[in-house]
């Protein structure tokens, strides 16, 4: 049986995820007799220790490793010859970011299993981030924007979070924000000014972790059609969920109709920017992975919204495996 190496990861500084835990490696060792290594890392999730106790050899390289397993993509001159990778290599959508990348395992002689192009029968992922994605969005767009008010001058409860990689599991990131949240609902400047609006694309499994973030805000819910009219909820965060109906209406005055949304996009035209941000100057499309469109005004107005985009980056909890 080939060996199987599982790799550190060194896209970034603060990228903790490992695509196998101690405990499934573990398990897999003595179940199915998976010959498998694990290459040392002093910033990931999991302790090289952790991975020892459960038989697991941890060592310096996988040179003896044909097939090797990651999360994110492999830089350049650290790509063998003749080896199997597993990871997320961002090419099939031909990012041009990556090309010298495959390019290189090209020329290597490498195969390539792109987890994004694992599916079932049907043709549906069965790789995918989901709700852990949807986490660590929200978390990093409610850290973002409290940062992004603070450098503006108001400094809030907000201003305390941390991004989602700074925190060591799920627990302790919904604690903060519920301190902050608190925090809000206690302090009499954040309650005098104008409600803090988030808004939701989606209604899959990246959403669902997304409301669950926001489920600790403990938020004011309302319907996209009643965004007009929330400017007495002061000092509330108010969530409002966007689906297809919201994006877009028909040229030629019909009533919406998501199949024809999907089929015939060039008979719709859109309406989002316009009916829902309606003082934006940035129209904020709907993000690939469907999480947190952020449309907030700032904390130093009574009126007339300042909107707020972000785009936060997929990165799942130091404690979850994907």
């Amino acid at each position: 049986m080939n060996r199987v190496g599982i790799r550190r990861e060194d896209k970034s500084r603060w990228e903790a995820r490992t695509p196998l835990i101690p405990e499934d490696l573990g398990r897999l060792r003595a179940e199915r007799g998976l010959d498998v290594v694990v290459q040392s890392s002093g910033q990931r999730a999991f302790a090289d220790a952790e991975f020892t106790q459960v038989g697991i050899p941890v060592l310096s390289d996988l040179r003896d490793c044909p097939v090797i397993l990651g999360v994110k993509e492999i830089p350049v001159d650290r790509i063998a010859p003749a080896r199997t990778y597993l990871f997320f290599s961002h090419v099939i959508k031909g990012q041009p970011y990556n090309m010298p990348m495959l390019r290189r395992l090209l020329e290597y002689g490498c195969t390539l299993i792109d987890y994004e192009r694992i599916v079932d029968e049907l043709g549906r992922r069965v790789v995918a981030f989901g709700v852990h994605a949807g986490l660590a969005g929200a978390i990093d767009t409610l850290w973002s924007l409290g940062k992004r008010w603070e450098a503006k001058g108001h400094r809030t409860p907000l201003s305390d979070l941390q991004p989602a990689h700074a925190y060591s599991s799920l627990r302790e990131a919904k604690a903060a924000i519920a301190r902050a949240a608190r925090g809000c609902r206690e302090d009499r400047t954040f309650r005098s000014k104008a409600p803090v609006t988030l808004g939701v694309t989606g209604y899959g499994r990246v959403a669902k972790g997304v409301h669950e973030i926001l489920d600790v805000l403990e938020p004011v819910e309302v319907a996209a059609e009643e965004l007009g009219s929330i400017s007495s909820m002061t000092g509330r965060f108010v969530r409002v969920r966007f689906e297809e109906c919201h994006f877009a209406e028909p040229l030629d005055g019909t009533s919406f109709s998501k199949a024809r949304y999907y089929a015939d996009p060039e008979s719709m035209r859109g309406i989002f920017g316009s009916r829902y941000l309606p003082t934006s100057d940035r129209l904020a499309e709907r993000d690939l992975l469907g999480v947190p469109v952020s449309a907030a005004r700032d904390p130093s107005r009574r009126s007339g919204p300042l909107r707020h985009r972000v785009r936060p980056a997929p990165r799942s909890h130091r404690r979850h495996q994907l």
